[in-house]
């Protein structure tokens, strides 16, 4: 069996995220709570490399500041776009946010 190459993988990932957090902006629950669960290993690996410097017993609570800020501003994702980058951005502002604290 040949392995996908990472890149393929990676780019069904995002779209699979895509559809599902249009589906969830478009009130669909059941969509959202998936999309949370897909996305919490991508968030959980940004946590440790950004914020590698912090206490590891931190890291979990920036995971939940970056999903309630996920959750705040999901309307704010504009469909046509790819979600990386505008995932990435809300984890990145609130890792900044833990060391400023």
């Amino acid at each position: 069996m040949l392995d996908r190459p990472k890149q393929e993988v990676l780019l069904e990932r995002e779209q699979t995220w895509e559809i599902l957090l249009a589906r969830a902006n478009d009130g669909d629950g059941a969509a959202f709570a998936c999309f949370l669960t897909a996305i919490t290993p991508t968030l959980r690996a940004i946590i440790r490399r950004r914020g590698e410097a912090l206490p590891l017993d931190q890291h979990e609570d920036i995971l939940q500041e970056i999903l309630l800020a996920i959750h705040l501003k999901r309307q704010t994702w504009r469909r046509q776009t790819p979600v990386r980058p505008w995932l990435y951005a809300v984890a990145r502002y609130k890792v900044v946010d833990a060391f400023r604290r």
